[in-house]
């Protein structure tokens, strides 16, 4: 598997054969590149069976996020 950065892997969660591209949440217990026909519905699947997961939201890592934990941000 590659995963690259700001990717928050849920608990429980099975990956195999992934490529997880930025700004992604794999939500607990989801199980991505076991089964090839459910993954290609859902992402690409290259000819080699690897499975990619697209970039997700930026906005998600944001400042919105840091003021909801921290309880604000100031620069």
């Amino acid at each position: 598997c590659i995963i690259m950065d700001y990717v928050r892997i849920g608990r429980g969660s099975r990956l195999r054969r992934v490529i997880v591209d930025r700004h992604n949440v794999i939500e607990p217990g989801e199980c991505i590149g076991f089964d090839p026909e459910a993954d290609r519905q859902r992402y690409t699947l290259s000819s080699n069976g690897v499975t990619v997961v697209p970039g997700g939201r930026a906005s998600y890592y944001a400042r919105d996020s840091l003021e909801r934990s921290m309880g604000g941000y100031s620069e």
